[in-house]
């Protein structure tokens, strides 16, 4: 057990001294398992999201609202005024820290380890 909180507590620091990545960087990222942090143009968090393939997170998901959690959330809370106007900022002006991960049971784990932080 001493293992995996040494792992996630590296985990943790690897993903908080990381660089930003662009949406255009994220969605490259076929088939990866991760953890992804999104952050607005202030640099507040706004979600904390594990996947196990980032290209259809950032890419089908933003098309679709029944399947985009976090998008319904923007536009429910009118952080947006629409669709068209939260999908730019996702693309262009919301910046993103990414951690990949051996498996979708590492990814969970450390998602919920950062949300609880």
């Amino acid at each position: 057990m001493n293992e995996h909180l040494i792992k996630l507590k590296d985990m943790f620091f690897k993903i908080s001294e990381s660089a930003d990545v662009t949406f255009t960087e994220i969605k490259q990222k076929k088939k990866i398992t991760g953890v992804n942090m999104i952050f607005n143009e202030n640099q507040n968090l706004l979600s904390i999201r594990s996947t196990n393939n980032f290209n259809v997170r950032f890419r089908t998901d933003l098309s679709h609202e029944s399947t985009h959690t976090l998008m319904k959330k923007l536009l429910r809370a009118q952080v947006h005024l629409n669709r068209s106007v939260a999908k730019s900022f996702f693309m262009n002006q919301y910046k993103y820290k990414v951690l990949e991960c051996t498996n979708k049971r590492e990814a969970e784990a450390f998602e919920y380890l950062l949300i609880w932080s």
